[in-house]
């Protein structure tokens, strides 16, 4: 007899209830490690803890399935709150010792009533996989790229109407970087980023002078991102949302580090990007955004402010092992970024969406 039971909302780690919470990491952990072949992105009771304590930005909802009292997966719905109110973001896992027995079924229609109790009508989840092996049937994102055909996640999501709309293209960066690598690129952009005042901060929140550039720039980041057939709204972001989300993430044992790029010219910045470590995994490292405007391209910001993290990362993070990232298939900007620094493909994720008939 599976029981569907959702965690409650926690203000501090002290209230989470440690054997679900654990049970929900081991078969995160397994589950990850069927998919990747490693559990670098398995849920860490960190990222529990900042998923159940409430936010502003979003709500969130977190059920386990227990059999005979043991967690054998789990399932989320996040729900924007202050923009993107028609979405919800709905993500099943299954222990894979424990999958066609129907559990995935059960949790998938507890998080899909979730979201459309909440009034959200466009439905977003994610399939991810190993690079195909030759000859493999491949299903294609509109967008071009693809995933294996018989891949769980996919074969799973798909059987309930979720559609693929994008794939992205997820790698890892083995660190340390040989100083010598990294005044190269320091070197190599120096020329076409004259104009351009480069600032280093760890951790965040930055100073007060950037704040308001800094969310302008980080509300502009959805807009201009390859979104595919992905229904998303623009955000608005500002000053206090921005520090929200900054104190939210190192409340739950996430911190930042960040690179603007200041246009000297008019004192503003217009580029950015942000690495994120986590107190769970001090030899992981994530890579958050990375924009820069319209008008500034071409001049070799992106790689500029990325390589410039990198080595604020080694400087203050030396127990980082890996950098994880993630980008669309036709992002060839990043991508190609991505591989000058020396990424490594490691996974795809197919970015999925489902409408309901009130969308």
């Amino acid at each position: 007899m599976i029981e569907i039971v959702a965690l409650p909302s926690v203000s501090s780690r002290d209230e989470l209830d440690v054997a679900l919470c654990h049970g929900l990491l081991d078969v995160s952990r397994a589950v990850a490690i069927d998919s990747t072949g490693d559990d670098d992105n398995a849920w860490t009771m960190s990222g529990v803890f900042g998923f159940l304590k409430p936010t502003t930005q979003r709500r969130h909802t977190l059920f386990v399935a227990l059999e005979d009292g043991v967690v054998v997966g789990s399932a989320e719905v996040s729900s924007p709150l202050l923009d993107n109110l028609n979405l919800a973001e709905v993500y099943v896992e299954v222990h894979p010792d424990h999958r066609r027995q129907g559990i995935g079924t059960t949790l998938l229609a507890r998080a899909e009533a979730q979201a459309a109790a909440e009034g959200r009508s466009v439905w977003h989840s994610w399939a991810t996989t190993r690079p195909p092996e030759p000859a493999t049937p491949l299903v294609a994102a509109p967008t071009g790229d693809s995933i294996p055909a018989d891949s769980p996640g996919w074969l799973f999501a798909s059987h309930y109407g979720y559609v693929l709309e994008q794939v992205e293209r997820d790698a890892v960066l083995d660190l340390p970087i040989a100083t010598s690598q990294l005044e190269a690129w320091r070197a190599d952009t120096a020329t076409s980023t004259d104009g351009y005042r480069l600032h280093l901060w760890w951790p965040v929140p930055i100073p007060e002078e950037w704040l308001e550039d800094y969310a302008l720039l980080r509300g502009e980041v959805p807009t201009e991102a390859p979104q595919a057939g992905l229904i998303s709204e623009d955000q608005k972001w500002d000053v206090t949302r921005l520090l929200d989300d900054w104190q939210h993430d190192a409340l739950s044992g996430f911190h930042s580090l960040a690179v603007g790029a200041e246009h000297i010219e008019t004192g503003k910045l217009v580029a950015f990007t942000e690495l994120i470590t986590c107190d769970d995994k001090p030899a992981i490292a994530y890579q958050g955004y990375t924009y820069v405007q319209p008008p500034h391209r071409g001049h070799r910001l992106g790689l500029a402010v990325k390589a410039a993290n990198l080595a604020q990362l080694l400087a203050v993070a030396p127990a980082v092992k890996r950098l994880h990232t993630d980008n669309a298939g036709e992002n060839a900007w990043m991508l190609a970024i991505n591989q000058t620094l020396g990424f490594r493909l490691r996974t795809f994720t197919g970015a999925l969406q489902k409408k309901t008939g009130d969308s």
